[in-house]
């Protein structure tokens, strides 16, 4: 056989063997099992005619070469088509049934016409092989297209579930329950894999169908839409409230935004959730969208220059806006450049400080597209419809389900500002409030929990408070019948109290400040942080410093010095520890208290080792102590070893910032007179 020819029956033996290899694997999929069955089948019955060529080394007549070629493009073309079915969304192959079984119909017909071209007459072939042939080419030729009436079936009841919620509608959950059933979507691993695959469905339409959107077409967006988008964006609502329903939440972002895991002996669940306790205050300025002051993920350029997260940028185009929302500048055009720079660098950090970077494999190169904002409405709608299902379960249920429900909630609500003022907008906050009381650990946590991250989005600071649940979070923050509980009642203070007015609230609670105070005390190193954090806060408020220092917070800061300043682990703890020293120090109760620790040697040692901002705060807390202090706090200064040395040092090599306080409290010590005991003052 001729060399070219023995390739051509190589190839084909190859792929024909690739595509026989999906017979052997298990399908799992119900929906065009019947079709692709028979396909597999009859390449797995071709196999023996190529083996019988490649062995019987026969010279090939130009016809049979062709017909080989032929029969090769139809096996790549199986090959992917049985890769399509077993990879893909089997709502989306319910829903477009009729469309695969042409495909398949298709593949068959044309694995008919290369098969009719060989001249079987001109091959010396086994007459047991040309037999097979001749049985091929008829199987072939008496193919029909063929439908399943069960998938059909199927296909009614989904289009008609599928109608019910794009109205509006609950539908019913047994009937959903028996649809997901047949397509065997049983848990909420395979809900999980399923959303995936809908998601590449639609990031692969958006790419295809935005690249090339303008400005003008998105003013026609609900007209330009693709058909395709449009049902999968619908089977994605579907498909996580659904979910919801049967299973429990179904993440659809790998990053979890704020709120702590919780232990689940469903291996499916832990999944869904990232143990991750991210606080805005950590993530760098210059990563943050500026719209929803979250870390961005897929940075992009807009015409005025400025960067946004794409998805933030997206929403705010969609909402009818044409204007930067940080300059306020008039948008020439709507295409959005790729910021491929900060990316890296928002990437670099993540893996740095251990934060989980998640890109959604949309083509980066896409401008805002009619496809990427079907998906956001789509992804809302299926928020609002389980919030209002979940809320519902809240309301009326036992104890057992209300206890679900708030975790579920408490999910839902780690996963964008949306999700947070759908939940808001359904009315869960006094529900979630009333459970704050609970005998039940679980549930007191998952009702903290979802209040902390609803807390998050502005809008609902305000609705959290006017729903009294300051006095329950206080309860809890005392007296939580976890851990994780009474850390989350911080956070949930430090949250809330980026208001003057919340502010003023929290510090009028007796209990609120001397319970932040006993957790910065002798909670864990996550609670500790949260303390402080919420501390720090509220001694924004003038009035609130006494009570603070009062409750005894100074000399839990000044252990913390002693225990994490050598723990690089704990950098943001300390450097959140010499904030609130700092801002302590300048208040008079502040000040003295401070002077009566062993403070003043760590803070030179910090000064002489600490990180640059450690280096500033430190700083910060020795300047307000020498202004406010006594005399003896300014001879204690200066009789620390090294304290002069590394002032020096800060003025030579630190932040702008950091200088100007060094040079202020070097004037002091510079000026100061050991015999006028208002001499501190002074400068």
């Amino acid at each position: 056989m001729a060399a070219a020819p023995r390739v051509v029956v190589q190839e084909l033996l190859e792929a024909a063997n690739l595509v026989a290899s999906h017979h052997q694997q298990a399908y799992l999929g119900p929906c065009q099992r019947k079709n692709l069955t028979v396909i597999l089948r009859r390449v797995r019955l071709m196999l023996p005619v190529v083996e019988e060529v490649r062995d019987g080394n026969l010279l090939l007549p130009p016809s049979a070469v062709i017909a080989f070629q032929e029969l090769h493009s139809v096996m790549l073309r199986a090959g992917e088509l049985a890769d399509e079915l077993r990879e893909s969304s089997q709502l989306w192959l319910l829903a477009e049934c009729e469309l695969y079984s042409t495909k398949l119909f298709e593949l068959s017909r044309d694995m008919a016409a290369p098969l009719s071209m060989l001249p079987l007459s001109l091959l010396e072939l086994p007459i047991e092989i040309k037999e097979q042939v001749e049985l091929l080419k008829l199987q072939a030729r008496r193919f029909k297209l063929f439908v399943d009436p069960v998938e059909l079936d199927l296909q009614a009841k989904l289009l008609e579930l599928l109608k019910e919620f794009e109205k509006k509608r609950t539908p019913s959950s047994d009937r959903i329950e028996e649809l997901f059933k047949r397509l065997l979507l049983t848990s909420a691993k395979e809900c999980q894999r399923e959303l995936e695959q809908l998601r590449k469905l639609a990031s692969s339409s958006s790419s295809i169908t935005s690249t090339t959107t303008t400005r003008s077409s998105l003013s026609r967006k609900s007209s330009s839409r693709s058909p395709k988008a449009c049902r999968i964006n619908s089977l994605i609502s579907f498909l996580c409230f659904s979910s919801c329903v049967l299973y429990g939440m179904v993440s659809e972002d790998p990053v979890q935004e704020h709120a702590l895991d919780v232990e689940d002996d469903d291996e499916a669940q832990k999944q869904l959730v990232t143990s991750l306790s991210l606080s805005s205050s950590s993530i760098p300025d210059e990563y943050k969208c500026p719209i929803s002051l979250e870390l961005m993920r897929d940075p992009v350029i807009i015409a005025t220059g400025q960067t946004y997260d794409r998805s933030s940028i997206q929403r705010w185009v969609e909402a009818g806006n044409i204007t930067c929302p940080k300059s306020g500048q008039k948008l020439i055009h709507m295409t959005l450049i790729p910021n491929f720079a900060l990316r890296s660098l928002i990437a670099q950090w993540c893996e740095k400080n251990k934060v989980p970077f998640w890109m959604s494999g949309k083509d980066s190169r896409a401008t805002v597209g009619v496809d990427h904002i079907a998906n956001a409405q789509a992804t809302i709608a299926a928020a609002r419809m389980t919030a209002s299902f979940l809320v519902g379960k809240l309301a009326m249920g036992p104890p057992d389900i209300q206890k679900q429900a708030a975790y579920e909630l408490r999910l839902l609500a780690k996963i964008g500002m949306e999700n947070r003022r759908c939940i808001a907008e359904a009315g869960a906050i006094p529900f979630l409030v009333s459970l704050l009381l609970s005998r039940d650990a679980s549930a007191q946590e998952n009702a903290i929990t979802a209040l902390l991250n609803l807390s998050i989005f502005d809008s609902n600071k305000s609705l959290i408070m006017t729903a009294g649940a300051l006095d329950p979070i206080v309860v809890v923050l005392c007296n939580g019948h976890s851990a994780v509980a009474r850390e989350n009642a911080a956070a949930t203070i430090f949250s809330l109290s980026t208001s003057d007015e919340n502010k003023v609230a929290i510090g009028s609670k007796g209990q609120a400040i001397p319970a932040l105070v006993e957790l910065l005390q002798k909670g864990t190193q996550t609670g500790k942080k949260d303390a402080v954090s919420a501390l720090f806060n509220l001694s924004l408020l003038e009035e609130n410093k006494e009570k603070v220092v009062q409750a005894g917070a100074v000399t839990s800061l000044v252990e913390n010095l002693e225990q994490y300043m050598d723990d690089e682990g704990n950098a943001e703890l300390l450097e959140n520890s010499l904030a609130l020293l700092g801002l302590l120090a300048a208040s008079e109760p502040g000040a003295k208290s401070i002077a009566r620790t062993s403070a003043m040697s760590f803070l030179v040692r910090i000064l002489e080792s600490g990180s640059p901002r450690e280096k500033e705060n430190a700083t910060a807390v020795l300047l307000a102590l020498c202004r406010g202090g006594d005399h003896s706090v300014v001879r204690c200064l200066l009789t620390v070893p090294g304290s002069i040395t590394a002032l020096h040092s800060l003025l030579a090599s630190g932040s702008s910032r950091a200088k100007r306080k060094a040079t202020s409290l070097m004037k002091i010590l510079q000026n100061w007179d050991p015999s006028n005991k208002d001499s501190p003052g002074r400068q």
